[in-house]
C-alpha cells in the first residue's frame, strides 16, 4: 500500500472522528445519529424551556384541542404538538423514533408518512416499524402560560 493512500485513510480517520467529537461536545451527534435510524432517538431534546400563552392558541380551551408549535416558536427541528387532554396538557414531538421522519396528525392520532408507522393522539405507538411511541415533554400551566420542556 502506497503512502499516499495510508496518509489519505488516516488523513479521512482523523477529519471523522474530529468531527464526531465536535458533534459530541456540543450535543448535536444525536440528531446526526437519529437520522440514520441507529435507535439514539433519546439524544435529542429541547434546547430550553419554550413557553407560550395559552390565550395565543385558543384551540388549547377545548378538551381534545390541538395545536402544532413550529420550528420559530420552540427552537426544536420538528413540530411540538400540545393536545388539551381533559384538562391535563400533553407536548409531543412530531418526529417518528423509527427514521426521524415527520409525523401527520390524523383522526385518532398521528401517522408517519415514511413507513406508515401509526400513534394514537397521546403519541403511543400502535404499530411499528417504529419500536417506540413519540416523544413526550414536561408541562406546566401557571397564570396563563404554558412552560413545555
Amino acid at each position: 500500500m502506497s503512502d499516499e493512500k495510508t496518509n489519505s485513510r488516516r488523513d479521512f480517520m482523523k477529519t471523522t472522528l474530529g468531527a464526531c467529537a465536535a458533534c459530541l461536545a456540543c450535543g448535536s451527534l444525536g440528531n446526526v445519529l437519529a437520522a440514520c435510524g441507529d435507535g439514539t432517538y433519546n439524544f435529542k431534546q429541547l434546547g430550553a424551556p419554550v413557553t407560550i400563552n395559552l390565550s395565543d392558541y385558543p384551540a388549547l380551551s377545548n378538551n381534545g384541542g390541538m395545536v402544532s408549535l413550529t420550528r420559530s416558536v420552540t427552537g426544536f427541528r420538528f413540530p411540538i404538538y400540545v393536545r388539551n387532554d381533559g384538562g391535563v396538557y400533553l407536548a409531543m414531538s412530531g418526529e417518528c423514533a423509527h427514521e426521524a421522519c415527520a409525523v401527520t396528525p390524523r383522526s385518532g392520532g398521528f401517522v408517519c408518512p415514511c413507513h406508515n408507522a401509526r400513534f394514537d393522539e397521546t403519541g403511543r405507538l400502535l404499530s411499528g416499524p417504529a419500536s417506540e411511541g413519540l416523544m413526550t415533554f414536561p408541562v406546566s400551566v401557571s397564570g396563563g402560560q404554558m412552560t413545555i420542556g
